[in-house]
C-alpha cells in the first residue's frame, strides 16, 4: 500500500486559490517599500550557524531553542542553520559586499519565508513568511529615520487593511544604557525573585530584559513594583532626548502610539527605539509587526564600528 505524506508539521501549503493573495501583500509592500526608497535584497535561506548565534544573542530564546540546524559535510565546520529571520543575513551581505564603502545609506527590503523550531500553534509556525526593511549606513543613527520605518509599517499594515493596528514603542537606550539598565534590573529583582516563574529565574540569570515581557501574572505584578508609577527604564540624557524626539516625529505625523516598558523584543541586538504592533481578532499571537534599531550590530560582524 502506498503511503501517503503529509506536509510536514509546523509548515502550510499556499494553495492556488490563496497565492493570487500572496501576491497582492508581495506587491502593495514591495510598493511601499520602493516609495520610501528601499531596495529589494534576497539573501540564501540558510547561513553559517555563528552568524546567528553572534548576532541574535547566545542568551535568546531563538539561538538557544529555535535554530533548524542542517546536516553538513566535513567541509563545513562550523555547522549551517535555516534563517530564523532576516536581519542578519542582509547585515552579513551589507558588510561582505562593502556596501558601506559606496553608500552613505543603505534602504534595503526582503520578503521570504524564515524558520524556527517552534512547538507549532496558532500563530507560530516553524517555516513562516516575513517581510522587512533595513536601513543601514554611517547616515543610519537617527531618531527621523527610526519614526520612518514606524510610519512605513503603519501605512503598510493600513494599506493592506490590517483592523485597527496598535503601536507599542519603548527604548532600550544606547549599548551602555543597556549594561547599566540590565545591572540595575538584576539588583531590583534580587529583591522580588521569589516573585518571578521559573522561566524568569532562567531569563534573570541569561538575560534580565525578558523578564520584562513575560505573560505570568505574578512576574507582571513583579515588573510593575520594580518599574514603578514612571513607567520608565532609567536611561541616560542622551538616550532620553534620542526617544523624545522619535515620540515628538511620531505626533507631528499623527501616528498613535503606546509607550510600553514591558516591550523589549527577543533578540539581543536592539539598542534605543523598539516597537511591535498589534491587530484585533488574533488571540494571544496578535502581533503582526515588530523591529527596532541594533546600534553596533555591523561592528559586531566584523564590519565598520560607526554603524
Amino acid at each position: 500500500m502506498n503511503k501517503i505524506f503529509a506536509v510536514p508539521r509546523g509548515t502550510s501549503d499556499i494553495l492556488p486559490d490563496a497565492v493570487p493573495l500572496w501576491e497582492a501583500i508581495e506587491s502593495k509592500a514591495r510598493k511601499t517599500f520602493k516609495s520610501y526608497g528601499y531596495r529589494e535584497i534576497r539573501t540564501p535561506v540558510y547561513e553559517d550557524i555563528n552568524l546567528f548565534k553572534r548576532s541574535l544573542g547566545a542568551t535568546s530564546d531563538v539561538v538557544n531553542k529555535q535554530l533548524l540546524e542542517l546536516s553538513t559535510g566535513k567541509e563545513e565546520t562550523g555547522g549551517l542553520a535555516l534563517r530564523p529571520e532576516g536581519t542578519a543575513s542582509v547585515v552579513r551581505s551589507y558588510i561582505e559586499n562593502s556596501l558601506d564603502k559606496t553608500e552613505l545609506l543603505s534602504k534595503l527590503f526582503y520578503i521570504g519565508p524564515m524558520f524556527r523550531g517552534e512547538r507549532p500553534q496558532k500563530g507560530r509556525l516553524r517555516q513562516f513568511h516575513q517581510i522587512g526593511v533595513e536601513a543601514i549606513g554611517p547616515n543610519s543613527i537617527s531618531p527621523f529615520l527610526d519614526a520612518e520605518i514606524i510610519a512605513l509599517a503603519m501605512n503598510l499594515l493600513k494599506d493592506l487593511s490590517v483592523k485597527n493596528p496598535k503601536l507599542k514603542i519603548n527604548s532600550l537606550g544606547s549599548k551602555e544604557d543597556k549594561e547599566h539598565i540590565s545591572s540595575w534590573l538584576r539588583a531590583e529583582f534580587t529583591k522580588h525573585k521569589d516573585g518571578l516563574c521559573e522561566d524568569c529565574q532562567n531569563r534573570f540569570e541569561r538575560n534580565v530584559f525578558r523578564v520584562l515581557d513575560c505573560k505570568n501574572e505574578m512576574c507582571r505584578k513583579t515588573v510593575n513594583s520594580v518599574i514603578g508609577k514612571d513607567k520608565t527604564l532609567p536611561l541616560s540624557v542622551d538616550s532620553k532626548s534620542y526617544f523624545d524626539l522619535v515620540k515628538e516625529i511620531l505626533n507631528d505625523l499623527k501616528i498613535d502610539y503606546e509607550v510600553s516598558p514591558h516591550l523589549v523584543r527577543g533578540l539581543d541586538y536592539y539598542t534605543h527605539t523598539v516597537f511591535e504592533i498589534t491587530a484585533e481578532g488574533l488571540g494571544s499571537q496578535d502581533a503582526v509587526g515588530a523591529g527596532g534599531r541594533y546600534g553596533g550590530l555591523v561592528q559586531e560582524l566584523g564590519g565598520n564600528e560607526k554603524i
